[in-house]
């Protein structure tokens, strides 16, 4: 029997966070004891779930009646004692699916390994990881839970997706904002090609219940940069339209436009009490990966 290989999530890539541990930047609510800070004071007794026993766990948490019945190991967790609860969200819109040199990752492929990679690093450090698929509609959503097999089915439904349609991060980012029914960490990967407006009325409803927010924006050096000569057709791949330009005459009102949508995106954040960062597809993701949870005073 060989073991199934993931696209979004390699052997090289769990090498490089292995060492990592991410942290939440304020107060939230889950499931184990420990690492991140909850909001409440005591002990819960309502059960949430099983979870595989990891060597390190207190013996005591082990369900004796589980193990005598089956032979497995696991550990009863609860309301109250889970360090984190985490959701991915990942923006399949037709513009993630562009690339400007084909040495490079299309800007899905490079959020779905960075998605891949947090989702791996919550649990390992034993956080309950969710997953959100999303282009002008929700696609896919994974309820955050904290078992191996979380890992897994995240990964299968992102290599179930190709980028396509229109973008509506307002809408998914509302949708997921009335599932949550505690503090979570909430991870948003897109190009933020969309509506700044929809943006951050989506923002404000999960800040309002004071999730932990943070966009990871995708770009391109090639849409940021616009690097080709002569005669180019620039072509919107959400909606289909084409644009013929000169490339050197539009050169330097298209860098000031850009500019002008990246601070007005940076603004929006920062009303919003987001962490934003911009990441280019031509950097390794594991090493933004790095980045942000060292960002983020993680280890």
């Amino acid at each position: 029997m060989t073991a199934k290989t993931f696209r979004y999530l390699t052997p090289a890539t769990q090498e490089a966070l292995d060492g990592l541990v991410l942290s939440s930047r304020g107060p939230v609510e889950g499931r184990i004891a420990g690492m991140h800070r909850s909001r409440h004071k005591g002990a819960s007794v309502e059960f949430a779930e099983y979870r595989e026993y990891v060597p390190g766990d207190p013996v005591r948490h082990l369900d004796f009646r589980v193990l005598a019945r089956s032979d497995r190991r696991v550990i009863r967790q609860y309301e109250d004692e889970t360090n984190l609860q985490a959701y991915v969200l990942v923006d399949r819109s037709g513009s993630m699916g562009f690339r400007g040199d084909e040495g490079r990752l299309t800007k899905w492929a490079y959020a779905c390994s960075l998605a891949g990679g947090l989702v791996y690093l919550l649990h390992r450090q034993r956080d309950a990881s969710g997953l959100v698929v999303f282009a002008e509609t929700v696609d896919r959503v994974l309820p955050a839970r904290g078992s191996p097999t979380a890992v897994r089915e995240a990964l299968e439904a992102l290599e179930a997706f190709e980028p396509d349609g229109k973008t509506g991060i307002g809408t998914a980012l509302r949708s997921l904002a009335a599932r949550l029914k505690r503090r979570s960490m909430v991870i948003v990967l897109s190009d933020l090609h969309d509506d700044l407006d929809d943006l951050a009325h989506g923002l404000r409803r999960l800040r309002f219940d004071r999730h932990d927010v943070t966009v990871l924006q995708v770009l391109d050096d090639a849409e940021i940069e616009l690097p080709w000569k002569g005669l180019v057709e620039l072509e919107d791949m959400e909606t289909g339209e084409r644009l013929p330009v000169e490339a050197s005459t539009v050169r330097d009102a298209y860098h000031e436009a850009v500019e002008a949508w990246l601070r007005g995106i940076g603004s929006t954040m920062a009303q919003a009490g987001v962490e934003h960062r911009v990441l280019r597809t031509s950097m390794p993701f594991a090493t933004e990966a790095a980045r942000f949870v060292h960002a983020r005073g993680g280890r």
